[in-house]
């Protein structure tokens, strides 16, 4: 999940998701959806993402393990996408 989660930040598809309704009213929303397409507990989820998106409870951000971010990026980097 941490590098699913991770993934989808890195390649944007978090930010855009939360300007479209209603994610960018409710983070349970975003979560729920997310559950959805990714078969992950709706609960581990959100943790995930209110970390990254309300900067709460840095413990549970995806981003705490610097091995699993830098393969995260670097999958995304052979694919093609440009990590910024």
């Amino acid at each position: 999940l941490t590098e699913k989660i991770i993934a989808l930040n890195e390649a944007g598809v978090l930010d855009f998701l939360r300007n479209k309704e209603p994610f960018n009213f409710s983070v349970n929303s975003l979560a729920e959806f997310l559950s959805l397409c990714l078969g992950e507990k709706t609960t581990s989820i959100q943790s995930y993402i209110n970390a990254i998106i309300n900067n709460s409870d840095q413990s549970k951000s995806p981003y705490n393990t610097p091995k699993t971010v830098e393969k995260v990026k670097q999958k995304l980097i052979q694919i093609g996408l440009k990590i910024e």
